[in-house]
């Protein structure tokens, strides 16, 4: 739901938007600056839960994810953001504004 929902409206497919939270989550938990991301140990488990193809997530999921992507994008700017993740910078910037839309709605 929460990849399909999300994909709809950031222009990517469901594969892409769970691919580019799963690559930010990676990158906050071992990538060159996780010492200064807080949430090492619940970006690892979330990452299983992506994998696993988990679709329903808790508040503390979404906020995770979102910590995750802002973080990705901050770090590693637009050109290391592709190189790193996969992705461009604008569908990780379109996916953090519409994920942060959606908790803004379910309130």
């Amino acid at each position: 739901m929460l990849a399909k929902r999300i994909s709809t409206e950031a222009g990517g497919t469901e594969t892409e938007v769970r691919g580019v939270l799963r690559q930010s989550l990676v990158e906050a938990w071992g990538g060159f600056a996780a010492d200064r991301f807080p949430v090492c140990d619940s970006a690892r488990a979330l990452i299983d839960q992506i994998d696993s193809g988990k679709e329903e997530f808790s508040y503390t999921d979404l906020d995770l994810l979102i910590s995750a992507l802002e973080f990705s994008l901050k770090e590693l700017g637009q050109e290391e953001f592709h190189t790193i993740t996969g992705y461009d910078f604008s569908f990780g910037v379109g996916t953090l504004t519409q994920l942060k839309k959606l908790v803004k709605e379910l309130g």
